[in-house]
């Protein structure tokens, strides 16, 4: 009988641990202005410290502001509320956990797409453990996003892995990364939504 691992399990503790961090806010009429707090998802309590920005995806506008006591100001620089813009919000905390946010606002039909995809460099680690043996594996990871063609693989052993991933991406957009981990004959998978930056 094949023995099933179980990494997925494994994944998921990694991007729990990794994006830890939930960002609400609010979008003012114009001129515009981007306000809300930022708190751990794991426990409520609000973000002390860390970084703040926003992207628009159909045009690529941005701006950034401090994380103070778990609340932010960002001015957005919508000039127009008559077309839907997509706006993409990624909180960096001072002690290094990411979480992102994302909405739509303006009443009509999406504004122009005028920003172009540009290389974005990703970087992931982990470690591929099977929790019923607590054996480190060896192994292929694969990572790729659905509906672009560039993805990567490489080998690990030891069950450490660490993998640098450059696919063409629209800043603001909301992506999701899948993981597929490959040990003898069996195959696991993760996801993990991200808004590029």
């Amino acid at each position: 009988m094949k023995e099933k691992l179980y990494f997925l399990s494994i994944i998921i503790f990694l991007i729990i641990f990794l994006i830890s961090v939930d960002v609400v806010f609010t979008v003012s009429s114009l001129p515009c202005s981007i306000t809300g707090y930022v708190i751990f998802s794991n426990n409520g309590s609000l973000v002390t410290s860390g970084g703040i920005k926003y992207v628009i995806k159909e045009t690529g506008l941005t701006n950034s502001s401090s994380i103070s006591g778990g609340s932010f100001t960002l001015d957005c620089n919508i000039t127009s509320l008559q077309n839907k813009n997509s706006i993409g919000l990624v909180a960096n905390t001072s002690d290094e956990k990411i979480g992102y946010s994302g909405s739509i606002v303006g009443p009509a039909g999406f504004a122009s797409q005028t920003q172009v995809c540009t290389t974005k460099q990703w970087h992931f680690n982990g470690l591929a453990i099977d929790p019923a043996s607590g054996l480190a594996l060896n192994g292929n990871i694969l990572v790729g996003i659905d509906d672009i063609s560039v993805a990567n693989s490489t080998k690990f052993t030891n069950g450490a892995w660490d993998i640098y991933y450059s696919p063409c991406l629209i800043s603001g957009n909301i992506y999701t990364f899948r993981f597929s981990v490959n040990v003898g004959n069996n195959t696991d998978y993760a996801f993990m939504r991200l808004v590029a930056k």
